[in-house]
């Protein structure tokens, strides 16, 4: 799961930066699997992206990151 999913959602997440309902996905995604990861994997891979939808404006963004 962590070499086939998380690397594919990273490269989307990447791919489409501003895109507010393909951010949205990724983040319900990395919800999905987060509890089947390793922590040096969340801290290594998720964390990162969680920082950086954070910095987004969006309500609904700023609320999937903070809901878990």
């Amino acid at each position: 799961m962590r070499k086939t999913i998380l690397p594919k959602t990273k490269q989307v997440y990447e791919k489409y930066p501003n895109d507010l309902k393909i951010i949205q996905n990724v983040l319900l995604c990395l919800e999905s699997v987060l509890e089947k990861l390793e922590r040096p994997m969340i801290i290594e891979e998720v964390l990162p992206m969680l920082y950086d939808s954070a910095k987004l404006q969006d309500p609904d963004i700023i609320l999937r990151v903070v809901r878990k």
